[in-house]
C-alpha cells in the first residue's frame, strides 16, 4: 500500500506541475508533510528529506517539459541558461539551510511563500509592447501558433529571485 501510494502522489505531483509549469514541490511538499503527520509508515518524511525527493522530482519533470517544448520550438535557450545560474546555487544554499528549519517553521514558510505565489496569479499582465533597452535588461519577441509575445525581464531581478 506504502507504494501505490507513493506512486499515486509522485504522478499527480509530476502531472500537475507539467502542466501548470510550478513544478511539482508545489503538491509533493504539502501532501507529504501531512502524511508524516498521520501514517506511521511516512514517518521517515522530514523536511529535508522532502525538499531532497522535490529536487530528484523537479528534475525529471524539467527534462520532460523542456523536451516537449524543444520538439514544438519554444525554448528560449539564453533566458534559461541565465535562470539555471541562478536556480541551482540557490538550491544547493537552499538544501543546506533547511537543516536549520524544524518541521513547523518549515511549513510556515512554505506556507508563506506558496501564498505569495497563488498571488501573483491576481495581477494583470500588461499588453503594451516592450520599449526599454536598458543594460541589464532581456528583451524577447517569440512567435507561436501566429501569434507574437514580447517579454522582458531584468538579469539580476531574475538571477536573485532564484537565490
Amino acid at each position: 500500500m506504502f507504494f501505490l501510494i507513493c506512486i499515486l502522489i509522485g504522478f499527480v505531483a509530476t502531472f500537475v506541475g507539467s502542466i501548470v509549469g510550478l513544478g511539482g514541490g508545489v503538491i509533493l511538499v504539502p501532501i507529504l508533510l501531512i502524511l508524516n503527520k498521520f501514517l506511521l509508515s511516512f514517518e521517515w518524511a522530514s523536511p529535508q528529506h522532502i525538499v531532497g525527493i522535490s529536487l530528484i522530482v523537479m528534475i525529471f519533470t524539467a527534462f520532460s517539459s523542456s523536451y516537449t517544448y524543444y520538439k514544438k520550438e519554444r525554448i528560449d535557450f539564453r533566458s534559461g541558461f541565465l535562470f539555471v545560474m541562478g536556480s541551482v546555487p540557490g538550491g544547493i544554499i537552499g538544501s543546506w539551510t533547511n537543516q536549520f528549519f524544524d518541521s513547523e517553521r518549515f511549513s510556515i514558510y512554505l506556507g508563506i511563500i506558496m501564498l505569495c505565489m497563488f498571488g501573483l496569479f491576481f495581477f494583470r499582465k500588461t499588453t503594451e509592447p516592450v520599449t526599454t533597452n536598458k543594460r541589464w535588461q532581456i528583451n524577447r519577441t517569440t512567435k507561436v501558433y501566429q501569434k507574437t509575445y514580447t517579454y522582458q525581464f531584468s538579469i539580476f531581478a531574475g538571477f536573485l529571485l532564484l537565490l
